[in-house]
């Protein structure tokens, strides 16, 4: 990035992005692709999509309690570089990990398509 070729627009687009990725910080659309994974994918209920969306783009939030499909302990976790989900290891069973497994995979696509947004 070069700022002198960038307009004021650009340059504050750019200054933006940057100190999303600085403090883990996600957008809005990127939110709310996530939470409808973790809907279809987790159990996560649509009444706290408003909540999750209001963590992860208005403050530094690393990990919410949301998954109820993979017991009282099923989180989705926002750390630097990569989103995943999980659940207490006492909560661990066979289809539980395959969900997380498999949700853990979609998360990692979805970061990489969304990543400059």
């Amino acid at each position: 990035m070069n700022p002198s070729t960038l307009s004021d627009e650009a340059l504050k687009s750019e200054l933006l992005q940057a100190s999303r990725r600085e403090r883990n910080q996600m957008t809005s659309e990127q939110a709310n692709l996530i939470y409808d994974l973790l809907t279809v994918a987790c159990g996560a209920r649509e009444h706290w999509r408003g909540d999750f969306v209001q963590h992860f783009t208005g403050e530094r939030c690393s990990e919410y309690r949301c998954c109820e499909s993979l017991g009282t302990g099923g989180k989705f976790y926002s750390e630097v570089g990569r989103w995943r989900v999980g659940c207490y290891r006492e909560d661990d069973t066979e289809e539980r990990c395959q969900i997380i497994q498999a949700t853990n995979r979609v998360l990692a696509a979805l970061r990489i398509a969304t990543q400059n947004q």
